[in-house]
């Protein structure tokens, strides 16, 4: 196993609907490929609990909600928006957006680089937000608006998992983009 001592890069953004079964098992659908990924932020959710006793610190303890953050792109294609957002087309021609329709939940897929070798990372169960577009006059020099889309990241409820991380020698790592491995818990 090598390993990275920097990381670097964001490319080969993939989205495919997550769904649940009865018995809580996840299903994911086909992976959707999205050209021009900018930024991944992710940040962590949870709460500290401090327990005091003794004058001191007694027990502390973390819990881990998943992640909330947001999923910057050059733009989100039409097909991203009706296949897994609230747009639908229109028989006229042209794509709208509609309140009160939930967006699907997905799970993402994306490869980072580092120093050593490249990752390809999963995150299982997100929910959407809504697509935040920058509009802005053209000036001197254009310069290029992008699409932020605010994601939290919720893990598979039945296994536990929120994210996996493959390296290059994992077997799921070649074929992860076309048949991406469902949620496993730990042996």
């Amino acid at each position: 196993m090598s390993e990275n001592k920097v990381q670097f890069g964001l490319c080969n953004v993939h989205v495919g609907e997550y769904t649940v079964g009865v018995d809580g098992t996840a299903t994911l659908g086909t992976p959707m490929h999205v050209p021009g990924a900018v930024k991944l932020t992710l940040n962590p959710e949870g709460e500290e609990t401090v327990e005091y006793a003794d004058n001191t610190k007694y027990y502390v303890d973390n819990t881990d909600n998943g992640y909330t953050g947001d999923l910057e792109m050059e733009y989100f294609p039409d097909e991203f928006k009706t296949t897994y957002m609230n747009y639908r087309e229109l028989t006229g021609g042209g794509i709208a957006q509609y309140k009160n329709i939930p967006n699907k939940k997905v799970y993402i897929m994306f490869e980072g680089e580092g120093d050593a070798e490249k990752r390809r990372h999963i995150m299982y169960n997100v929910s959407l937000g809504q697509i935040t577009h920058e509009h802005g006059t053209t000036e001197a020099s254009k310069t290029p608006e992008h699409d932020t889309l605010p994601i939290t990241v919720v893990g598979d409820n039945k296994t536990g998992l929120t994210r996996t991380v493959y390296q290059s020698s994992d077997a799921a790592y070649d074929t992860m983009f076309t048949t991406p491995p469902a949620p496993v818990a730990a042996s």
